[in-house]
């Protein structure tokens, strides 16, 4: 085992303090509503979970199921949840990482607690393989993977125990390959990787020895490194990511003051900044960059409230929000961006052990994996609906729910002279009764708008009454949309 167990992704907490840095701070909320829902509930599981996206913005998450030591594997591409253990041979699957390459395929680095060996598990030939990348010491921790534009396979991971080091392994000369990269002192815990156009790696990672946020490429052809920031205890946490011009992006916890932080080096120079200064936050962050250049960070505010929170700079200034605050969540938390550059988290409900998945967009339409059903609903396929289907159901109770975040929520759906009445229900007390009769068909109508909760989580469920308008010909109600006021 590692010797440095206060780098464990377990561990909450680190009790160290010292000044804080200036910084540049905004609090508001998001600029669309969250949506949240449970992925897998069965048993101990998501720990060290990565969440990758694919070009139809499908979901594909890699995680470690905890009460039976196997890497699972969690995918939405069917329009529902299903998931799969992929390894089982031993304690397998923490520090996972996952990426998908330009065919859709997966590709997933994990560790192998039982012999200390790094893993890597794949479907690109079809079916999934396992091998082992690296088994010359204990190996296999904190992991982070990339996929060239070629398809070749880049991972940076830990050498615990007697080396204490920063490795890199890649298959892109056809055949697995290690490297150490840094072996400067203690080094090489919460790794995060990224590539260039080119291929270049470039990693960013905590420095034990000195508490030290440092950062390593090969973009010169050697492997090169720097400390990033050395004020205080910095450096936990890490995750990077690449503009469009090479220019590195790192969110990192500051464990003397329990703070989140950012550094980039796009003006040249490395440059700083405390995004987050509420006391207990920046565990587990994880960044993502979107199409114009702005920065999406997920992260936990691990005490004393243990909530799910999302940091951006979309605006032109640093905006944070709490995504969840259902019990304790936020652990491992992971996010992508879909084309519209949508955030998307998943994360671990830490009180009941459970993997959540987490959207932030202006609509969620009828089919996505958030709104659940109760009962027997059918879909409808119409141009004029929103996204172009609905779902509707005439059976006597039967409902359709979402889990949300914000100040309020916007029911959309069609009207016509078929139509009957539903009961909308929001955070389980009885809110209004529509009716959905009209003379005329009416697509995307917004039939109910609740305003003025709280910010934070609530639920919308709407139930079909079986009553109608006297005029109605029918008892059906349809679902269309919903859209989460932030």
């Amino acid at each position: 085992m590692s010797k440095f167990r206060i780098c464990d992704r377990r561990m909450r907490g680190i009790l160290l303090f010292t000044p804080l840095i200036a910084a540049f701070l905004f609090s508001a909320p998001a600029f669309a509503g969250w949506a949240m829902e449970e992925v897998d509930s069965f048993g101990d599981v998501g720990e060290y979970g990565s969440l990758a996206l694919d070009s139809n913005g499908k979901a594909h998450i890699s995680y470690y199921d905890a009460t039976n030591g196997t890497l699972k594997y969690a995918t939405n591409t069917s329009g529902k949840w299903e998931t799969v253990t992929l390894d089982s041979s031993g304690d397998v699957g923490m520090y996972t990482s996952i990426a998908i390459d330009v065919n859709g395929n997966v590709h997933i680095a994990y560790s192998d607690l039982s012999n200390w060996d790094l893993k890597y598990a794949t479907n690109a030939s079809g079916a999934w393989e396992l091998t082992t990348i690296d088994r010359e010491g204990y190996l296999g921790s904190y992991t982070s993977i990339a996929i060239d534009a070629n398809g070749k396979t880049h991972i940076s991971y830990f050498d615990g125990q007697s080396n204490i080091d920063l490795k890199y392994a890649t298959n892109a000369s056809g055949a697995w390959g290690t490297t150490t990269v840094d072996s400067n002192g203690d080094v090489g815990v919460y790794t995060s990787i990224a590539l260039d156009a080119n291929g270049k790696t470039y990693i960013s990672y905590f420095d034990s020895s000195n508490w030290d946020l440092k950062y390593a490429t090969n973009a010169s052809g050697a492997w090169e490194t720097a400390v990033v920031d050395s004020y205080g205890q910095v450096g936990l946490y890490t995750s990077i990511t690449l503009d469009a011009n090479g220019k590195a992006h790192i969110s990192y916890f500051d464990a003397s003051n329990w703070h989140l932080k950012y550094a980039t080096n796009a003006s040249g120079a490395w440059e700083t900044y405390t995004i987050d200064d509420i006391d207990g936050t920046g565990f587990d962050t994880s960044i993502s960059i979107d199409a114009n250049g702005k920065m999406h960070i997920g992260y936990s505010q691990g005490w004393p409230n243990h909530d799910l929170k999302y940091a951006t700079n979309a605006s032109g200034n640093w905006v944070t929000t709490i995504v969840d605050i259902t019990g304790s969540v936020g652990a491992f938390t992971s996010i992508a961006l879909d084309e519209s550059g949508n955030p998307h988290i998943s994360y671990q409900a830490y009180d009941d052990y459970n993997l959540k998945y987490a959207v932030n967009k202006p609509r969620f339409e009828e089919n996505e994996t958030v709104v659940k059903y109760t009962g027997t609903w059918k879909p409808l396929a119409n141009a004029r609906f929103s996204g172009g289907k609905i779902k509707y159901s005439a059976q006597k109770n039967a409902r359709a729910s979402l889990d949300f975040t914000g100040t309020g929520i916007r029911w959309i759906a069609a009207k016509s002279k078929q139509l009957g009445k539903a009961r909308v229900y929001i955070d389980g007390i009885l809110s209004a009764i529509i009716d959905f009769y009209s003379p005329e068909k009416l697509p995307q109508n917004q039939v109910f708008e609740k305003t003025g909760l709280p910010y934070g989580n609530h639920a919308i469920a709407v139930e079909v009454s079986y009553r109608k308008n006297a005029n109605s010909t029918g008892y059906d109600v349809d679902v269309d949309a919903f859209e989460v006021i932030p």
